[in-house]
């Protein structure tokens, strides 16, 4: 899968796997010592991974090979930010959901999908973004709602975008600067990076949605949801948090067992440290929908994966360490099928570096 990539005004395409080879001789020419972790901006950052698909999916008219690792070069040379870039553009997600062949088997979920319509307008397709693939900034008016923590821990103002002085909370002073615009992040990873907002004021992804229902929202146009709608709403965005999740550890458990199947025993540190990454996901799965109580076999599939991928690490025989590898991607898979259909994630290969 080729994403766009733009840097210095030059635009070029690279592959996942040429983006996973540039990041490994990045490594290699800063000494190998990185604990890489990539972030998203905007109103949060993702702790766990970060959503990186900004501009739509195209093939590259030329391939992918000499061509491209040529042009890749003139660009890059000597840029390791450009190499950090190739890399975060083969991690996370490379595609953005059609919500319009989603369907969810929790009818809360299915609801909030339904009445996401109103945010699909900022969030297309739970995404970061408006129709066509652009990214955007929004004015939410969220420094203008009540927040308590002023009074015991007073901290700056954040005005947003821009540097012009602004009154951020509505006291007739200019107590900050921006123009209040705040980059919209994607929803699809969202309920597990809590707490939201810049300024940290949703605790939850209920409360998170539920912000957009009060005066402050959008500087006084607050969106006309109820309170089951909220939740619904939020339900939502927990369930497609849970399968790209589960997603994710699919992927990392079948590059896992393709490594075990080759026996080679120089692979084994790889396949375990894959083993645990997935389990991380598996149990980010388990927290986002045990907060609301949603899918108990879904949950029970995923801690029996968890189960499975952790004996695999302590065993030492090949054979037994590929069953219970296939075991657990088998419940894996039954997990994410508990959630509904429609469910599609192109998964970049930056997702199986560490």
């Amino acid at each position: 899968m080729l994403s766009s990539l733009r840097t210095q005004g030059r635009v070029g395409t690279v592959s996942a796997g040429l983006a996973s080879g540039i990041f490994r001789d990045f490594r290699a020419r800063s000494g190998g010592g990185l604990a890489f972790r990539p972030d998203a901006g905007g109103e949060q950052a993702p702790r766990r991974h970060a959503p990186v698909f900004r501009a739509p999916l195209h093939p590259d008219p030329r391939g992918h090979g000499d061509n491209a690792r040529k042009e890749l070069q003139g660009v890059w040379t000597g840029h390791p930010a450009g190499l950090i870039e190739a890399f975060t553009l083969a991690s996370g997600r490379l595609n953005e959901l059609n919500l319009a062949n989603v369907t969810l088997t929790n009818a809360a979920a299915q609801a909030g999908k339904t009445r996401f319509g109103i945010c699909n307008i900022c969030h297309f397709n739970a995404g970061a973004g408006v129709p066509g693939g652009f990214n955007i900034n929004a004015s939410t008016g969220v420094e203008r709602a009540p927040d308590p923590r002023q009074t015991t821990e007073p901290h700056p103002l954040d005005g947003g975008f821009g540097a012009i002085n602004f009154d951020c909370d509505r006291d007739g002073r200019l107590d900050c600067f921006g123009d209040s615009s705040f980059n919209v992040p994607p929803l699809i990873e969202a309920a597990d990076t809590e707490p939201f907002f810049h300024n940290h004021s949703a605790a939850t992804i209920e409360d998170a949605v539920s912000f957009y229902t009060t005066e402050a929202a959008f500087f006084g146009n607050p969106l006309p949801l109820t309170r089951t709608e909220v939740l619904n709403i939020a339900t939502f965005l927990r369930v497609l948090n849970a399968a790209f999740n589960s997603a994710i550890s699919i992927q990392r458990n079948t590059a896992a067992l393709t490594l075990e199947k080759s026996r080679d025993k120089d692979t084994r540190d790889t396949v375990n440290m894959l083993l645990a990454l997935s389990n991380s996901e598996a149990a980010d799965a388990i927290e986002v929908l045990s907060h609301r109580k949603l899918h108990p076999r879904a949950i029970g599939l995923l801690n029996h994966a968890i189960s499975l991928n952790s004996r695999a690490i302590a065993a030492r025989p090949t054979n037994t360490r590929q069953t219970l590898i296939r075991s657990a991607l088998k419940d894996l898979r039954a997990a994410k099928a508990q959630f509904g259909t429609g469910l599609d994630f192109t998964l970049g290969e930056g997702n199986l570096l560490f």
